[in-house]
């Protein structure tokens, strides 16, 4: 409130379980809540992305697994979700990544059903571990955390700036508009 920060309060049983629950992400409405979690009864395998929804009681509702589409065998340990809420970025060290944990892509399409996910590539991912990724609103500047022989500690934090290529012709762009309200 204001300047200072309530006590934490507990999210409830379905969110919090005796499994390790953690890196939460809540969607740009505040109704559905991102996490991860290695809950042994919905888990694909290891350590997996769940959501769920918040119910007109303000509880949130049983933690559904989001699909094999974008979990896999491997762990998923990261997510962020960008403010045009319909694009998320996650850590794998599953979809063929380049070693350990590669930083993916995906987006939410218009029937709800996420993307096969895009493995962002080099040099943003290498052999090495690579996870924490978020970007600014405007999608042009991205932040995340690395592995690398030329870092100064185990997880370094790394700045990229984007580039787009103005002559691709305009029908191959993606356009995804995001307003910003500052009060």
């Amino acid at each position: 409130r204001g300047s200072r920060w309530l006590r934490p309060e507990c999210l409830g049983e379905n969110i919090n379980s005796p499994y390790h629950d953690s890196k939460a992400a809540l969607s740009f409405d505040n109704k559905t809540l991102y996490f991860i979690s290695d809950r042994k009864d919905l888990s694909i395998g290891g350590r997996d992305i769940f959501y769920s929804e918040i119910d007109e009681n303000g509880d949130w509702g049983q933690p559904k697994n989001i699909g094999s589409t974008v979990n896999t065998e491997y762990d998923e340990v990261d997510i962020f979700l960008h403010p045009d809420g319909r694009t998320m970025y996650f850590s794998s060290a599953g979809h063929n990544s380049m070693g350990g944990l590669d930083i993916f892509r995906t987006t939410r399409n218009e029937n709800g059903n996420w993307t096969t996910p895009v493995n962002l590539g080099h040099p943003i991912n290498t052999p090495g571990d690579d996870a924490f990724f978020v970007t600014t609103a405007s999608g042009r500047t991205a932040y995340f955390a690395s592995v690398r022989p030329e870092g100064h500690g185990l997880h370094d934090i790394y700045q990229i700036n984007f580039i787009y290529d103005e002559k691709q012709p305009e029908e191959k762009r993606e356009k995804v508009f995001v307003t910003l309200v500052k009060g």
